[in-house]
């Protein structure tokens, strides 16, 4: 009978530490991952901004020419609807906006002097921007 009341002793030790060693834990390791999607989130979004700012260039989809207000829209989209694959502004650029996942072609951006320049690199230029 001594012997049984022992094993259960250990059992509930043991139990107690499986309990409560979360609580010793500090709760601070999920803040900063937290902090990090945000920062990720207001990273993306600053460069759809940069991209609304275009207001006299075109964006280039597809062979399509489109306004600058439908190809912030297009990018909005095409982010939630990727949104679990993108975790940083680059995998924002190189997902969302770098080029068409249904054909393939990259995207370009033409400014009004003419000039083009494909989407993605421009999306890099601003983030370097970003990060100064």
């Amino acid at each position: 009978m001594q012997g049984h009341s022992v094993g259960l002793s250990i059992v509930y030790r043991l139990f107690l530490i499986v309990a409560c060693f979360p609580l010793l834990l500090p709760a601070t390791p999920v803040a900063p991952a937290a902090a990090s999607v945000s920062a990720q989130t207001a990273r993306i979004q600053k460069l759809i901004d940069a991209l609304a700012r275009l207001k006299t260039a075109k964006f280039i989809r597809n062979g399509s020419v489109h306004g600058v207000a439908e190809a912030v829209s297009h990018m909005h989209r095409k982010w939630q609807w990727k949104r679990k694959q993108i975790k940083t502004a680059e995998d924002f650029i190189r997902i969302v906006g770098t080029g068409s996942s249904m054909t393939g072609k990259p995207y370009q951006i033409e400014f009004a002097d003419g000039r083009r320049i494909n989407s993605a690199d421009w999306f890099r230029q601003q983030l370097k921007k970003l990060s100064r």
